[in-house]
Formats: C-alpha cells, sequence, structure tokens
C-alpha cells in the first residue's frame, strides 16, 4: 500500500484520499481509571487532539491516499507515554487500483471526528460487504488491517509505538507503567492550576457561575539532562508530539551534554492513595558557551499538550525559567529558536508582566539610546529586540494621550529602533518611499502594542 498522492490515476480522488490532520488523532489515556472503569469507558473518556501538521510524515499536501474513512488513532498512556496504533478504514486500495480490499469499520462513512473510540473487543474483521469493483477480503497482519503497514512505518519516524495488536493487553501493561512512573530528574517548583473544561453543546444552558467553577489541581516542573539514567529512552517518547505541533521541528542530539530538559507534570492521589502523574508539557533548552566563563540559555522547543493548554502551563514555565537565569551569575542573557506568534506573544506578556511588577515606573529607561539600553539589557538579561519590545510596550502603556511631546518622543524612538533593525533594506529605497515605509510600520507596530495591551 503506498500512501502518497499518485501523480495522475483515473481514481476519484475524494473518495481515496484523506487529509492526514483530520485522520489522525492522540488520545491521553487515564490507565489508573481501569481499577474503577470498564476498559471501554476509559478509552471513551480519553481525551482526543488532532495534530497541527502532518506534512513531516505524508508530504507537502498532509494528504493520505487508498482508503476510505480513515481513522488512525495514537493512545498514549498519560505519563510514561505507551502508545498503541489503531488504524481503521472501510476500504483501502493500491495507488494504481490493481488491488482493492475493504474491511468493515466500526462506523463506516464517520468522519475522523466523529468516530467511535476504539473498544476492548473490536478486532479487525474480514469482511467483503459493501465491496467496490475489485475489492477483496481484509485480513489481519500483526494486530493491523493488511494495507495500514505503511502507515505504522510513516509514524515509527517520529512515534515510539509499542503496541498495534491487542488493546487489552496494551492497557494492562500501560497501567502497570504508570502505577511505577515517577518523573526524571530535579523537582524545582511546584503550583496549582486548573483543568481545562471541555465545551460542549450544553454550555449555553449552564449559569456563568456553574461554567467558570474548575478544580484545581497540583503541578510539578522537573529540570533533567540525557546523563539521567533511562531518560534518553523515555526523551524519544516525549518528543512523539513534536513533529506535530511546533513547525519546522527537528530531533535533538542526545549525546550533546548541554541539552536542559523541563518537564511539566499533574500529580493526583489515586483511588489506591499512590501518587500518579500525567505529562502536560515540556521544553528544550540548550546552553551555549559565552566566553570566558558565562553561559547563553536558548529556548529550542516548548510544548504545552493541547488538553492542558488555556489555563497558564506555558506562562508558568516560562517565568520559572527567566527568574532561574536572572538569579543565576553564570546566565549572560537568553533567547529563543524561531519563536511562533503563540510563543512571542505569551513572552511578550511574561516579560512585560515582569516588568510592571518588578521595576518600579522611574526606574524603567526614558530613552531607547544605545547605552541605555545596553544597561537595561544587561540587567534583565534579554535580547536586543525584547528589551527593545518590552520598553516600547511599557512606554505606549504609560503615556499620557494628551501630553503631545510625550507620544512624538515615543514615535521617534520607535520608528528609530524599525530604522536600526532595517537599515539594509531601507537605505536602497529613495529618501521619500524610506519615509513612507517607516510610517507603514510604525502604525503597524503601534496597532500591535495596543491589541497586545488589551491582553495584559
Amino acid at each position: 500500500m503506498n500512501t502518497a498522492l499518485p501523480e495522475s490515476s483515473n481514481l476519484d480522488y475524494d473518495t481515496w484520499v484523506a487529509d492526514a490532520n483530520e485522520a489522525l488523532q492522540f488520545h491521553l489515556v487515564d490507565t489508573n481509571q481501569l481499577a474503577e472503569h470498564d476498559a471501554t469507558d476509559v478509552l471513551e473518556a480519553a481525551p482526543g487532539f488532532s495534530p497541527d501538521y502532518t506534512y513531516p510524515l505524508f508530504g507537502e499536501k498532509e494528504k493520505i491516499f487508498g482508503f476510505r474513512d480513515l481513522a488512525v488513532d495514537l493512545y498514549f498512556s498519560q505519563a510514561a507515554l505507551k502508545c498503541h496504533l489503531s488504524v481503521k478504514f472501510s476500504a483501502a486500495r493500491t495507488a494504481d487500483g490493481s488491488a482493492v480490499s475493504a474491511v468493515k469499520a466500526e462506523e463506516p462513512g464517520s468522519p475522523p471526528a466523529k468516530r467511535a473510540k476504539l473498544a476492548t473487543d473490536t478486532a479487525v474483521a474480514s469482511s467483503s460487504s459493501g465491496s467496490h469493483g475489485n475489492e477483496t477480503s481484509q485480513t489481519s497482519i500483526g494486530g493491523l488491517p493488511q494495507g495500514a503497514e505503511e502507515i505504522l512505518n510513516k509514524l515509527r519516524e517520529a512515534v515510539v509505538i509499542d503496541s498495534v495488536g491487542d488493546i487489552t493487553k496494551f492497557l494492562s501493561s500501560a497501567r502497570q507503567a504508570g502505577e511505577a512512573f515517577r518523573p526524571y530528574g530535579t523537582r524545582i517548583h511546584e503550583y496549582c492550576a486548573s483543568a481545562p473544561r471541555d465545551h460542549d453543546e450544553d454550555d449555553e444552558e449552564k449559569g456563568d457561575e456553574e461554567e467558570n467553577v474548575s478544580e484545581l489541581f497540583d503541578y510539578e516542573i522537573y529540570h533533567t539532562t540525557f546523563d539521567t539514567p533511562g531518560f534518553a529512552d523515555y526523551h524519544r517518547r516525549l518528543q512523539s508530539f513534536l513533529l506535530f505541533y511546533i513547525e519546522g521541528a527537528s530531533f535533538i542530539e542526545e549525546n550533546d551534554p548541554h541539552w536542559d530538559i523541563y518537564t511539566i507534570y499533574q500529580r493526583r492521589t489515586s483511588e489506591a492513595n499512590t501518587t500518579i502523574y500525567a505529562l502536560v508539557g515540556y521544553a528544550t533548552v540548550h546552553r551555549f558557551f559565552n566566553y570566558p566563563d558565562r553561559i547563553r540559555p536558548r529556548i529550542s522547543q516548548y510544548l504545552i499538550l493541547p488538553p492542558y493548554a488555556g489555563v497558564g502551563h506555558g506562562s508558568t514555565l516560562y517565568r520559572l525559567l527567566y527568574e532561574r537565569w536572572l538569579a543565576d551569575p553564570a546566565v549572560t542573557d537568553f533567547s529563543v529558536e524561531d519563536p511562533n506568534d503563540a510563543f512571542s506573544e505569551l513572552r511578550d506578556k511574561c516579560d512585560v508582566r515582569f516588568l510592571l511588577e518588578n521595576v518600579p515606573a522611574d526606574q524603567l529607561p526614558t530613552s531607547f539610546d544605545t547605552q541605555v539600553l545596553k544597561e537595561f539589557r544587561h540587567k534583565w538579561k534579554f535580547g536586543a529586540r525584547q528589551a527593545a519590545r518590552c520598553l516600547e510596550i511599557i512606554t505606549l502603556k504609560r503615556l499620557d494621550p494628551n501630553d503631545k511631546a510625550a507620544l512624538r518622543r515615543y514615535r521617534l524612538q520607535v520608528k528609530k529602533r524599525i530604522y536600526l533593525q532595517n537599515q539594509d533594506t531601507l537605505i536602497s529605497m529613495d529618501h521619500q518611499e524610506r519615509i513612507q515605509k517607516l510610517d507603514e510600520t510604525f502604525k503597524a507596530v503601534d496597532e500591535g502594542y495596543k491589541e497586545f495591551m488589551q491582553s495584559l
């Protein structure tokens, strides 16, 4: 079975091509619930979430060819990250149409978003019902339907898959691993936060007070390196999510001693009065040498799993890292590798809030000349661009809108920074075009700052 799109064929693409981002779904399974609940109920309760990107595995168009009603589900135990793969479809065929096979799907025709969760008693069944053209009966190979091997092989490029067969056996072994799991490394922080509440069709009928009620959970943050025994193997499981949620991501080198890894876990007490964990997210940081004896940390990868997004875990981790580096005399400053828009916004909010909370207004620079900005950067360990952005936002926030002289100083300071950062491009323009471009860029930056301040 070739899952790549054929360049030319008389096949009906709408029938045989699946959107990989919709067909693939992840699930975090709380295997501790098996002590009180039926396995099928536990699987149904596992939160499902779709990837943002699948092009690293399935090509630029993010399509999987050759299946009808394709549903690919990866079930992860929530702490040890043991993984089970389920592949289901109602029919499959090769790219040239020479071999076609059908399998009875649990819910033929159901879109992936509405598919039933994998049940413990649903082995892939042979079927020739509802056949199309040259379709033949389908058999199971190694726990997967025939034709799904290439999907398995593709996923294994990114994901550590433990099981493709009996889900019951998988749940049993995953439960044991979950009960024995303890986070790697050193615990460096604890905090409480609410759990994101699922919204459903009944939300509109609930009062505001009920809708805002959310249970608080305990969370822990750990720091570790690849020197920690057993962590390299666990990290390979951690990075199973990487390619699907960070655009352009790549795996890091485990033999590089300069990596720091920070993990966040939810901590709960089971019915048996034992401590159990669930992975929330993680970040990787590379320590660069800064002559003669200092370091420059750079945040490389930063991921909060979708079921835990939206309640402040990303901000909590960032603030913790910043305060640790600020207090460490060996750290010169820190940076972020190719941040996306979401992370840039998180970073801006954290940095601006920190400065507003910790720096008296009369101690903030009132001008952005080179020496003042340099001193500010060194004191608070920001990069040049981030220091300027934070100062500009805070200056705008504290400006009296009726003080025309102050508004003019702010505008000129921002334009000067924009010019210096884009000097190579602007210098090639004629005078009038350069002025117009600076005005346009300033207006865009200023509007962005004002929108940002509304979110603080």
